[in-house]
């Protein structure tokens, strides 16, 4: 093969481009260095969720045990007379409930049951007459008041609820020639299956946390034409969603958990907030008219990632996964991640013919996202930077 030759100056191009003097073939690239995965591959929920047991069955329930409510709403309009109060739900009285109207005081006293018409004696304990019942109001159920030697009556009871989920296989596979395997190139210097190996697990919890937040649970079918699929946090709330129009304000979320807190409590309401970087954002901006500097300050900090409240200590957590016109409001703890018996992630080598190795890793796994009725899911608000005052302003 004869030489390139040139003549005249010698500069540090390559051929291959206008100018260039040095043959492209024995140009020599600098590349020390490659920054590994560029890509994201946090994991939000893989983080809060605790890791739970296996199972051997393919459809996989939980359930919720619970209290009856003590709430209730009249239905129609009620003279300040009349002995006769329908209600919404008369499954839940008994004879002899005491039972109070929480918008004029007025407490009676239940003596008959009748479908959802409740037979009171009004203004308890005085007598007389009551208030007028204009519409539909809430009853409180106060509890139950015998008179000595009555004979028992029947109480109402509750069930708890039960709610299940499917197990998903998630597999993925790499192959490579033994000289695929062994050839160096910028990216990986040694081992190029390992290396994949490495890029697949990444990949895969990043997926696994995904299907936790937006899975659709499927039972799938056993012709390998359906797989079985979970479901994940958003399905799991969906039923205690509410739509917000407009800006998402402080407000919204305090009503959201005034919610959860006289459903089911303080101790077990929810008190963890999960959204986007657009959320956490808005959640910062709420606070910023309230920050407090001095002239000797040399850092300012836009950040809030716990906020006091009347509920307790109310966490910020962001997920990139979460939409940015959505938040959750829930208890981590209350959540789970379980994998079919045996089916905890695993890796190793298809048998193969040739002189190439595939590998694969695979697991078998489902979220368990119990007591739905401890968490709430606020959407639909604006995503509008001038929507919002104090929007990465400092104060």
């Amino acid at each position: 093969m004869a030489p390139t030759l040139t003549r005249g100056m010698v500069n540090s191009y390559s051929a291959s481009v206008t100018g260039g003097s040095v043959p492209a073939d024995l140009y020599i690239r600098d590349v020390p260095r490659m920054i590994e995965f560029m890509r994201r591959y946090d994991n939000p929920m893989l983080k809060l969720i605790k890791p739970g047991g296996s199972h051997d069955k393919l459809k996989w329930e939980f359930g919720s045990g619970d209290l009856m409510s003590r709430d209730d709403v009249t239905t129609g309009t009620h003279t300040n007379s009349t002995t006769t109060l329908n209600v919404t739900s008369g499954l839940k009285y008994q004879k002899w409930n005491v039972i109070r109207i929480p918008s004029t005081g007025e407490q009676m006293l239940v003596t008959a049951i009748s479908s959802n018409a409740l037979t009171v004696s009004r203004n308890w304990p005085a007598g007389g007459n009551g208030v007028a019942l204009a519409g539909p109001v809430a009853v409180k159920i106060l509890g139950v008041a015998i008179p000595e030697g009555a004979l028992y009556v029947d109480s109402p009871s509750a069930f708890g609820e039960v709610d299940y989920t499917y197990p998903q296989i998630m597999e993925y596979t790499w192959t490579y020639t033994h000289r695929g395997r062994v050839t160096p190139n910028y990216e990986v210097k040694t081992d190029q299956f390992r290396y994949q190996q490495k890029k697949k697990m990444k990949e895969a919890a990043s997926d696994l946390d995904s299907f936790l937040l937006n899975g659709l649970r499927d039972p799938g079918l056993g012709d390998q034409t359906r797989p079985s699929t979970m479901g994940g946090l958003r399905q799991f709330t969906n039923a205690y969603s509410s739509s917000i129009s407009g800006p998402l304000a402080f407000d919204d979320l305090m009503t959201a958990m005034q919610t959860l807190y006289a459903d089911v409590g303080p101790e077990a309401m929810g008190k963890t907030v999960m959204g986007g970087m657009l959320t956490k954002r808005i959640w910062n901006s709420w606070f910023q008219p309230s920050r407090m500097t001095t002239g000797r300050d040399k850092k300012l900090s836009l950040v809030w990632n716990e906020v006091e409240t009347d509920f307790g200590v109310v966490k910020f957590v962001i997920n990139h996964k979460v939409d940015d016109n959505e938040l959750f409001i829930w208890n981590p703890e209350d959540c789970s991640l379980d994998h079919y018996e045996g089916g905890n992630w695993s890796t190793g080598l298809y048998s193969t013919n040739g002189w190439f190795d595939t590998g694969f890793l695979r697991g078998d796994f489902g979220g368990f996202f119990e007591a739905a009725r401890r968490r709430t899911r606020l959407y639909g608000y604006s995503t509008t930077a001038s929507d919002y005052a104090w929007l990465d302003r400092p104060a």
